[in-house]
């Protein structure tokens, strides 16, 4: 089972109460506006999602490694822009949203992508969606596996995720649809088929 859920971002105001109190202090370090909605945002929309999958309200575990699951199901939190996208299974999952945005693809690739996809980028001139699109794959696989920056990027070649599930050590990489000006991708241990959702309160 994997569950992907779509919510706008949120005005903060609304929802802060509806934060624990951990949550909410760390929303008092947020200094941009943008950043702590997302973040309310996020947290706002799984604690409903897990409210409602068990009924009650949901206990956050954290797993060996730090990876947080709750009440048996995996979870996972990306935002970006004016989007927040929440993913929910019964496996270890990873999801990132992007914000398709100009930046200096050149140098960024140079350093993370492999030669594989350096090549991709060149017969595409440089397209800024597809380097999104790479880069959202990579993220969603390190999130899965936990471990973050300690991967080095450019170990990782997901070409192929960008036309279907893509396999890599154990893992299986997908590029999705994603509203307009963004890009996402999951990682999950099973390939396999995905419910995509607009968030809505109840």
């Amino acid at each position: 089972m994997i569950e992907l859920w779509w919510s706008p971002v949120l005005e903060l105001d609304p929802i802060r109460s509806r934060l624990s109190e951990a949550e909410q202090t760390r929303l008092a370090d947020f200094s941009a506006p943008q950043a702590a909605a997302q973040f309310a945002t996020a947290r706002y929309v799984l604690r409903n999602l897990l409210a409602r999958h068990c009924g009650c309200e949901p206990e956050i575990s954290i797993q060996p490694g730090g990876k947080p699951m709750a009440e048996g199901l995996e979870f996972n939190l990306s935002h970006a822009g004016d989007w927040v996208l929440v993913g929910l299974s019964d496996s270890p999952l990873g999801v990132d949203v992007e914000r398709v945005r100009k930046r200096n693809l050149r140098a960024v690739a140079e350093r993370y992508y492999t030669a594989d996809e350096m090549e991709l980028l060149r017969r595409n001139e440089w397209s800024t969606k597809l380097f999104t699109r790479i880069w959202s794959c990579k993220e969603a696989l390190v999130k899965a596996t936990g471990e973050g920056v300690r991967r080095p990027m450019n170990e990782i070649d997901v070409c192929a995720a960008l036309k279907g599930w893509c396999p890599f050590e154990g893992w299986n990489i997908l590029s999705f649809g994603a509203p307009e000006g963004h890009v996402a991708a999951l990682a999950s241990q099973v390939p396999q088929n995905m419910d995509v959702y607009r968030y809505v309160d109840e």
